[in-house]
């Protein structure tokens, strides 16, 4: 049977949505944890925005919220708030063209 191979000692990088993943392991094995390094990770709840409302809906009842979670992850909005973010100005892509009328 295969054993992964699992360092005494590591350096734990997180990036992005890997963040709260990243925190779990660590939190799961502390003694384990050289160092951190995070880079543009959400560490907390309310740092996720209201975009998250309807993956929070569908964690709690998959079945009731998988039609709205898909409509929601398919956005324009969604996909916007992903590669643009929330500036006011439109961000860079906006002002050069790449986001249909």
């Amino acid at each position: 049977m295969y054993k992964p191979y699992l360092p005494p000692h590591y350096t734990l990088y997180m990036q992005d949505y890997g963040g709260p993943v990243g925190f779990r392991i660590a939190l799961a094995h502390p003694d384990r944890i050289e160092s951190l390094i995070v880079q543009d990770a959400v560490a907390y709840n309310e740092g996720l925005g209201a975009n998250w409302n309807p993956r929070r809906a569908f964690w709690a009842d998959r079945a009731a919220n998988e039609s709205a979670l898909r409509t929601n992850l398919l956005s324009l909005a969604t996909t916007r708030t992903r590669h643009v973010g929330n500036d006011p100005n439109g961000g860079a892509a906006e002002r050069i063209g790449h986001w249909p009328d």
